[in-house]
């Protein structure tokens, strides 16, 4: 009888210490998952919000590259950037990014002929660049504040060459 309660203890024994072991790689485990989860999270967000920006720069700067005169456009441009539309009458592409965030500058590019008399770029000896960028603070979720961090500062920029109407 003995004998049998022995065997009976053993098991009982090795099944405990199999169970706590479990409990504690769990235990162990779970804040490693949970950290690398809410990080996949807050990188997603940022991947997302960095491309409703980029989209916005882009359609303001094709937008003023197809207008007569882009210089006198540039309120309807930062608007079409953070809305989506000219009038702003939509909700912001990115709720924490705003027109004063955006700049807009225009350069001039020379276009000299060459010997053949060809030009690099159709046009007349001079063509016209846009360029509209921002420079915006990203918070995040508070992931960036528990790891020390207040802000990544996004910088964003697109050029489009002026063709007019």
């Amino acid at each position: 009888m003995i004998p049998r309660v022995g065997k009976a203890l053993e098991r009982l024994r090795a099944t405990i210490d199999a169970n706590g072991t479990a409990a504690m790689e769990a235990a162990i485990a779970a804040p490693v998952v949970l950290i690398l989860m809410v990080g996949a999270i807050e990188y997603g967000n940022l991947l997302y919000n960095a491309n409703l920006i980029q989209t916005g720069l882009r359609d303001a700067a094709r937008y003023l590259a197809r207008v007569d005169d882009p210089m006198q456009r540039e309120q309807e441009a930062k608007r079409l950037a953070v809305t989506g539309t000219i009038s702003g009458s939509a909700p912001a592409r990115v709720a924490w990014w705003q027109e004063g965030h955006i700049t807009i500058s225009r350069r001039s590019l020379t276009n000299t002929s060459d010997a053949e008399g060809r030009r690099p770029l159709r046009g007349g000896d001079e063509v016209y660049v846009v360029r509209v960028a921002t420079e915006v603070d990203y918070r995040g979720f508070g992931t960036l504040s528990a790891l020390g961090r207040d802000a990544l500062r996004l910088a964003f920029a697109h050029e489009e060459r002026v063709v007019g109407q």
